[in-house]
């Protein structure tokens, strides 16, 4: 278990979020800037220490995928809930099925998802529970 992956995905994920919702850039730009100034703290990074540098490369470009969503449906904590979810499926699927096109956007997608509908499910219950 890799801590720094739910780290790195849970500050890239929020960063691409907040960004995205006190700007009026759109999140695509938001997200490849972010991504792009990640890769490049990474790369320095990786000349002075031994990082896995492939790995992490991807987690940052995953995690501002999960960090794409709309400020109207989703609220922070689900985003940093959905992060800490994506850098799990990160970290225990074979790195080597990421070499496949889309499955860091798929797992972003899934991440959110299992958020967004688990809070809808608890916001649910909780409502049936007080009506009684």
């Amino acid at each position: 278990m890799n801590f720094s992956y739910y780290l790195v995905s849970s500050f890239m994920a929020s960063a691409t979020y907040l960004l995205i919702k006190s700007t009026d850039h759109t999140p695509t730009r938001v997200s490849s800037t972010l991504s792009l100034i990640g890769f490049g703290g990474l790369y320095l990074i990786h000349q002075f220490t031994p990082i896995d540098f492939h790995s992490l490369a991807s987690l940052i470009f995953g995690a501002s995928f999960v960090g794409m969503c709309s400020h109207k449906k989703i609220n922070i904590g689900e985003i940093l809930f959905g992060s800490l979810v994506f850098a799990a499926l990160f970290d225990f699927l074979d790195p080597v099925s990421y070499q496949v096109g889309g499955a860091l956007g798929f797992s972003a997608f899934v991440s959110i998802v299992l958020v967004w509908s688990s809070s809808k499910v608890v916001s649910h219950l909780k409502t049936l529970i007080l009506s009684r």
